[in-house]
């Protein structure tokens, strides 16, 4: 059934495999967010725009839906030079000392995608360090590496854009395309019709490896837009041989291409911000477009050429930030914020997200997540970086419990006071009774499923470890490379975490059926 600018499609998918690019149920309601397909694979489902897929072949569409099931095994090989790889570690130089141009320049090297027994290989493939705190120096010279790095690739990466042209490394990097046709074809290549994606090694020691994997299918489950994530096993040339780096996340960006596969003909082309610490919405500065010496809380990444005379000047999120500004007591809060914010989206987010404890996220420390305006002007939270969540403390454990014992309605997060309007305004609010059970009502949505079940976690957990459990600790090569900078042997898959009186430590990560046990105990209690 369809209804006026919303609607719900139930695809039924067969699973085929192929990699080229062509040429040229539940029931809806009117606070649902965009015109999307519901399309279900077992037990999962994610939110997409079907109409995204008229420009690749049917074999292609298929591969990006099979890709992320449990039960499909994904091995990427690297074939870099030497001194390619060492210039990736150079550019962390850069990184350090602010000059993020020359820091997110992009080498070259040859890619092998194996999905279960057939290869997709593509040569000339962008690939730069990913991350913020995860940067570091990784390799010597000569290429040989003695640290782990996430890679984020680059499919289209032509090498002729002015990074390139008129960098210090213009005269190694430059590509001249002389063949038009050749750049196109470049320029459209893709693989399960993603033109980037990044692989994160298990830099907190998740012996899951599927936390935050669960997490996103978690926002999914229950209407949330977040990217798809799966587990994959990398090599990487190294003395001239591939070696075995392990086993860690496979990720697909969150950029235009995102949002137009999600978002409907009416809703894509809005305004996409990456919000990143200190985003907490309680004023309308530190926002813009990114420039290889300044970076932004708010950092525009669609409708961002400044000089196109159709660019907004960020008028949507200014008005968004300055109704959040109002007194939730004004005669127009209600009617202001609702042309703003999808109220019922807002409680589905949070309502997970709660759930899952993330101590960085956006009620926590304002930090991991996106904002996207549609062309009316409508907001949508995406979740991204949800590596710290279902008892995940290692390097990081601000409440000194994994967030077990935090309170839905509290006002306080581990971090210090809440700020955020959106959060204090609404549905935190103890006069904004419509908002605070619509959030109440979400939360026992949740608990009442099966998602917040150790059961379906560990079915899960059960498939993915059947595929890589003898893949996850590194090459001998490897482990003696990085022997004394990263621990090798807690690189294995299993159930167990830290006993209860190592809750509140940094070094062990809780297990999950005990965070899930204890999170629901908390939110019953208040809730009940």
């Amino acid at each position: 059934m369809k209804k006026t600018f919303y609607s719900f499609l139930l695809l039924i998918l067969c699973l085929s495999i192929c990699s080229c690019k062509k040429e040229n149920n539940n029931d809806n309601n009117d606070d649902d967010p965009v015109n999307v397909s519901t399309t279900y694979f077992g037990d999962k489902y994610s939110i997409t725009n079907d109409d995204f897929y008229s420009d690749f072949t049917s074999e292609e569409k298929n591969l990006y839906y099979s890709l992320w099931d449990e039960n499909v095994k994904i091995s990427l090989y690297i074939d870099i030079t030497p001194y390619e790889l060492s210039k990736i570690d150079e550019a962390y130089d850069d990184y350090r000392n602010g000059n993020t141009y020359k820091a997110d320049t992009y080498r070259k090297c040859n890619l092998t995608i194996k999905v279960d027994d057939k290869e997709y290989y593509y040569e000339e493939v962008g690939v730069r360090m990913r991350g913020n705190t995860s940067r570091r120096e990784f390799c010597d010279e000569s290429g040989n590496i003695f640290d782990f790095i996430h890679f984020r690739f680059n499919l289209t990466e032509t090498f002729d854009g002015e990074e390139y042209e008129n960098g210090s490394w213009a005269e190694e990097l430059y590509h001249e395309w002389t063949d038009k046709d050749a750049r196109k074809e470049r320029k459209n290549r893709t693989f399960a019709t993603m033109e980037k994606f990044y692989y994160k090694w298990n830099k907190n020691y998740d012996n899951t490896y599927i936390r935050e994997i669960y997490a996103n299918k978690m926002f999914s489950a229950f209407g949330v837009l977040a990217p798809h994530i799966t587990v994959a096993n990398l090599n990487l040339t190294q003395n001239n041989k591939m070696e075995n780096m392990g086993v860690g996340g496979f990720y697909e960006t969150i950029d235009k291409e995102f949002i137009k596969r999600n978002f409907d003909s009416e809703t894509k082309g809005g305004d996409l911000y990456k919000c990143t610490y200190r985003a907490d919405l309680t004023s309308a500065s530190n926002y813009g477009v990114e420039t290889p010496t300044q970076r932004f809380a708010y950092s525009l990444k669609t409708n961002n050429d400044r000089s196109d005379p159709e660019y907004k000047h960020n008028k949507d999120f200014k008005n968004f930030i300055s109704i959040l500004q109002k007194s939730p007591t004004a005669d127009d809060f209600k009617s202001s914020l609702t042309s703003v914010v999808d109220m019922n989206y807002f409680a589905r987010f949070e309502a997970v997200n709660y759930l899952l404890g993330n101590p960085d996220c956006i009620r926590n420390n304002s930090n991991n997540f996106y904002l996207y305006f549609t062309p009316a002007g409508k907001s949508f939270l995406i979740p991204y970086d949800y590596d710290r969540c279902l008892g995940i403390n290692q390097d990081y454990n601000p409440s000194n419990s994994g967030m077990m014992y935090e309170e839905p309605f509290s006002i306080y997060t581990p971090n210090g006071k809440l700020t955020n309007p959106l959060y204090l305004k609404t549905i935190l609010n103890n006069s904004m009774s419509e908002y605070k059970l619509l959030y109440t009502n979400k939360i026992k949505e949740v608990l009442n499923s099966e998602w917040f079940t150790y059961d379906h976690f560990q079915k899960m957990y059960l498939a993915y470890k059947n595929n890589y459990s003898s893949l996850a600790k590194p090459s001998e090569y490897i482990c003696n490379k990085i022997n004394g900078r990263i621990d090798y042997n807690r690189f294995y898959f299993s159930e167990d975490g830290a006993s209860q009186k190592d809750y509140g430590s940094t070094h062990c990560n809780i297990s999950t059926s005990d965070y899930m046990r204890i999170k629901r105990e908390t939110a019953e209690k208040i809730l009940h």
